[in-house]
């Protein structure tokens, strides 16, 4: 194999002279030619010359030899096929055995190299006579690493895909206003959507179209623009046939070369069912379970309340302190399960009779606390208890049995009982307890008790 320039390289006689040859026939250059030596020599680009009809190497340059780690003597004993994996040979020959003129079109091989490891190399290769024999010159460059790169980055965005289209949390990509750029399923199901082709044909703008709140979007988009990100923001969206659900939502800007703002992305997750637990949690704090109404803590909270409101507007208030009778015979002989359903019933009418701004609690087994506002009278008091005394003494049927009851009512007005809460209740319980002594009238007020007391 000869050397074609200043490589160093040891060449066989043979070699030298079949190279020498070659140059001296019409349009070969000199080997003294600069510009040859630019062109294949000192090319950085691993190239070579071989023959179609045996396949040898008639030259190689510099860069051909570092690439693959041969001398050039080695080179010249050597036929391409031999740089080549044993199972690539075959589509190699049917390759060269196809008579195409010009330059070729680019294609990648498996090479291997002297010490047995393989590379992928860009070949671009054309036609030419070299020494009088039918040849071909080949460039091939490693792009073994570039092609890592590919598959890297071709594995990276299939885990990335795969990821995106299996989460069970959803994640969207939406532009600064707001137009969604992508969803993966589970946003779109989250939403009430078949697929996230659906979504993204029907949702223009999601602030508008999705959020319960459309500030709400501006408001965490800001944050997110302002400070990189916005973590766990709690919305509620609007599903596709406007039922509403809760999400977290966690969203971060992405800035183009410019460091302009070029679209949000984040993720969305469904904490429907924990707002729903929070709430019970949050309701079963200040409410009774079993009947729904607000309990002692709550009633005592809006008592206050309105008592603020009273002393600044100067009306009156009314404490009504309810005992049903005999709610105990009903549990003892139709067992508590009927008593629970009696309480319901007794709650139910409580809310048929009461007005919206009055609350109406449970405290206890079978005793009850009602707060009237906007009292003018003592005889509005009266009436109120009169409308719930008629609505509890209705017949109502348990367990296939008609039942009759009936409740004392005990009564403290504000201001005249007491201007604190915790009194006013003392002494609607003080009524009741007197009107409970005395079967002929079971609803009586704290003053007259005062009165009986003096007297």
């Amino acid at each position: 194999m000869g050397r074609i320039g200043k490589s160093g390289t040891e060449v066989t006689p043979h070699a030298r002279r079949r190279i020498a040859a070659g140059r001296r026939k019409k349009g070969a250059h000199d080997p003294s030619d600069g510009g040859y030596r630019m062109l294949f020599e000192l090319n950085p680009i691993p190239m070579w010359v071989f023959s179609r009809k045996t396949l040898r190497f008639l030259a190689v340059n510099e860069a051909a030899l570092r690439q693959y780690g041969y001398s050039a003597a080695e080179f010249a004993g050597m036929t391409i096929t031999e740089i080549r994996p044993e199972a690539t040979v075959p589509a190699l020959l049917r390759d060269v055995a196809e008579r195409r003129h010009g330059l070729q079109d680019r294609a990648v091989w498996k090479h291997r190299r002297k010490d047995g490891s393989i590379i992928d190399v860009e070949i671009v290769c054309h036609d030419l006579v070299f020494e009088g024999a039918d040849a071909m010159l080949v460039a091939a460059y490693d792009v073994t690493n570039r092609l890592s790169a590919q598959e890297a980055a071709r594995r990276a965005e299939e885990k990335y895909r795969a990821i995106f289209e299996n989460a069970v949390v959803g994640i969207f990509q939406h532009t600064p206003d707001g137009r969604p750029l992508n969803v993966n399923p589970a946003f779109a199901r989250m939403h009430g959507f078949d697929s996230p082709e659906q979504l993204l044909r029907e949702v223009s703008n999601a602030a508008k179209e999705l959020f319960v709140e459309p500030q709400q979007m501006a408001k965490i988009v800001r944050a997110s623009a302002e400070q990189g990100s916005a973590r766990g923001a709690e919305v509620e969206l609007y599903r596709r046939d406007r039922s509403r659900f809760w999400v977290a939502v966690h969203l971060r800007a992405v800035h183009d070369a410019s460091g302009a703002i070029a679209m949000f992305e984040g993720t969305a997750e469904d904490i429907t069912d924990r707002k729903a637990a929070e709430a019970q949690v949050e309701f079963l704090a200040y409410h009774d379970a079993l009947t729904r109404l607000p309990n002692r803590i709550l009633f005592e909270d809006r008592l206050e309340n309105a008592l603020a409101g009273a002393r600044r507007t100067g009306e009156k208030l009314a404490v009504l302190f309810l005992d049903l009778d005999r709610f105990k015979n009903v549990n003892d002989s139709l067992g508590h399960g009927a008593g629970d359903a009696m309480l319901r019933e007794i709650a139910s009418r409580f809310r048929e009779c009461a007005r919206e701004e009055d609350t109406v609690a449970r405290v206890g087994g079978d005793e009850f606390l009602i707060l009237l506002r906007s009292v003018a009278s003592r005889e509005d008091a009266e009436a109120a208890a009169s409308r719930i005394m008629d609505a509890i003494t209705r017949p109502l049927t348990l367990q296939n049995q008609t039942l009759s009851t009936s409740c004392s009512i005990g009564i403290s007005l504000y201001p005249g009982d007491g201007e604190r809460g915790e009194t006013l209740i003392r002494n609607a319980d003080a009524a009741m307890y007197r009107a409970k002594e005395n079967s002929s009238r079971k609803v009586r007020f704290f003053s007259e008790l005062a009165l009986l007391i003096r007297e």
